[in-house]
């Protein structure tokens, strides 16, 4: 611990006061933000001289902490505490007393957590600095924190001649042919798709009504844009590094029928397959593949969860990017989990439940949300490099590679390339494996596992001539 106190900086997840007597009424806005954010630490007696930080100590470590949480603990003061007593620890360095209270991020359905009574007074952690939140991010937070979700709201004034009747034949049609006996083929449009939550009744002026659900996924274009103006999808492919913009590209331009998110969906996901594996077969309805590979499963996975995630109320697109070397796909709506229980596998109720639904019932994803288990696993099969998740201004931006991490990395030698890529394939490797399988001497062996620690490829195990190397996890 003293040398995470000697070597503190301020950042994003770190805060320090000085905090001699009292809990200093400042911290609340670090409480506030870090919870808001994505959680830290809060360091009290510690003091700032230019960019060193000095332990200094406070004077009465238990009345401190029972301030904090009299303060915590009281509506007129914060709306909620989420610190429990495990998280708040006393630390003595010589012979000083500081205090090291963890921040957790909020629960999506616990923010905003906020100050004095007032919405608005709510704030956000970026870099070193604690920043009120704006109107319009605080209203994310709030949509966020509710049970209801967007897509299940009826549109008044908008009914059944607003929906792409072509869109919905084709939906009934891979319906159909997957589930071949399911009585939903014999009902008519209206009522399957009050079924699957497209249409609902509107018991006060005694009509149906088209959910936005419906709306987004199967809309005229015209009626579309009337719910939500600045709606837009795009495909970029900029696969190949000699072009500076784009090879191919889709947004909405009329030519490939209603620009609504079925028919987005359908047309994209079959350029992310063939931009993977050229040369695929299809079943007997021309439509479905006959097997997907891990990666093809991958890739849906990471599209749809970017549309039943996304907050359509914010004016950014949903946006899928091909790479040279790795897919991104971004959505509207910043993580509302952990970095660390999105890798987990852990799963927040999506933003869209009933479009989740309709593409359930196509069985292009799962209500258990499995997705980034999916995703994982085959990235762990195929040695890719590990996916990177980045939030920022509202939006969520994931990025799963296709290549491995040897192929990514400019940082490595050759000789450091063949270790990883043998660690890869056998799991390990020592010393006497690399002189005689790789032809290394033991000299070029050993600098060249050193290195690869101290660039945090690879870890040490085990002891003497039982030593052995393995890939560094990453989470």
């Amino acid at each position: 611990m003293e040398n995470i106190i000697k070597n503190l900086k301020e950042n994003n997840r770190v805060e320090c006061k000085l905090a001699k007597n009292t809990f200093p009424k400042e911290a609340l806005y670090s409480y506030s933000a870090f919870a808001n954010t994505d959680g830290g630490f809060l360091f009290l007696g510690i003091e700032e001289k230019g960019e060193e930080l000095i332990p200094v100590g406070v004077n009465n470590p238990d009345k401190i902490i029972k301030d904090m949480f009299d303060i915590l603990n009281n509506p007129e003061r914060i709306n909620k505490n989420i610190i429990k007593n495990e998280m708040v620890k006393k630390q003595e360095i010589d012979g000083k007393i500081i205090i090291i209270i963890e921040i957790p991020r909020a629960h999506y359905t616990e923010k905003p957590i906020y100050l004095s009574k007032n919405l608005y007074q709510c704030y956000k952690r970026n870099h070193e600095g604690d920043y009120k939140c704006s109107e319009e991010e605080v209203k994310r937070m709030i949509r966020d924190s509710s049970e209801d979700t967007l897509d299940n709201t009826i549109i008044e004034n908008f009914n059944i001649d607003d929906l792409d009747l072509k869109s919905i034949t084709s939906y009934r049609q891979r319906f159909s042919i997957l589930k071949p006996e399911h009585p939903f083929n014999e009902m008519s449009n209206d009522e399957f798709l009050l079924k699957i939550g497209v249409l609902r009744k509107n018991r006060t002026k005694r009509l149906t009504n088209v959910t936005i659900a419906g709306v987004l996924v199967f809309g005229k274009t015209e009626s579309i844009k009337e719910v939500l103006p600045h709606f837009h999808l795009e495909y970029l492919d900029k696969s190949n590094p000699a072009n500076e913009r784009w090879t191919d590209r889709i947004i909405y331009d009329g030519s490939w029928g209603e620009g609504n998110l079925y028919n987005f969906f359908f047309i994209v996901i079959n350029k992310l397959y063939s931009n993977i594996n050229k040369g695929f077969e299809l079943d007997k309805d021309n439509i479905t593949r006959k097997e997907l590979s891990n990666v093809d499963e991958a890739l849906r996975e990471a599209f749809v969860n970017s549309i039943i995630h996304a907050d359509f109320k914010i004016e950014e697109a949903i946006k899928i990017t091909r790479y040279p070397n790795y897919f991104e796909f971004e959505n509207p709506g910043s993580l509302r989990i952990s970095r660390e229980d999105f890798f987990k596998g852990e799963h927040s109720k999506p933003r869209n439940n009933i479009i989740q639904e309709i593409f359930r019932m196509l069985n292009l994803c799962e209500r258990a949300g499995t997705g980034i288990t999916k995703i994982l696993k085959t990235v762990r099969e195929k040695s890719y490099k590990f996916p990177n998740i980045e939030e920022k201004n509202g939006r969520f931006l994931f990025k799963f590679w296709d290549t491995s991490e040897i192929e990514n990395a400019t940082d490595l030698k050759e000789k450091e390339k063949e270790i990883l890529g043998y660690i890869i394939k056998n799991k390990q490797i020592n010393n006497k494996i690399a002189r005689e399988e790789l032809e290394l001497t033991k000299h070029e062996a050993t600098d060249s596992f050193n290195d690869l620690i101290k660039k945090e490829y690879i870890q040490k195990n085990g002891i003497g001539r039982g030593t052995f190397y393995t890939i560094k996890p990453v989470h």
